[in-house]
């Protein structure tokens, strides 16, 4: 949270932690979620910043 505050700027880091390969396998798509994330927020941030 520090480093979001000081510069500005949005970010992820996920840690998933599995049991089995089957595990693995359904939460692939984790990391592709968090991205999405960050990217709207970069998005909603642009935009309040063009508002002012």
């Amino acid at each position: 949270m520090d480093v979001q505050l000081k510069y500005n700027i949005p970010f992820a880091f996920e840690i998933i932690y599995v049991d089995s390969l089957d595990q693995a396998k359904e939460r692939m798509d984790k990391g592709e979620e968090a991205a999405n994330s960050v990217l709207v927020s970069m998005e909603t941030i642009s935009e309040i910043k063009s508002e002012i």
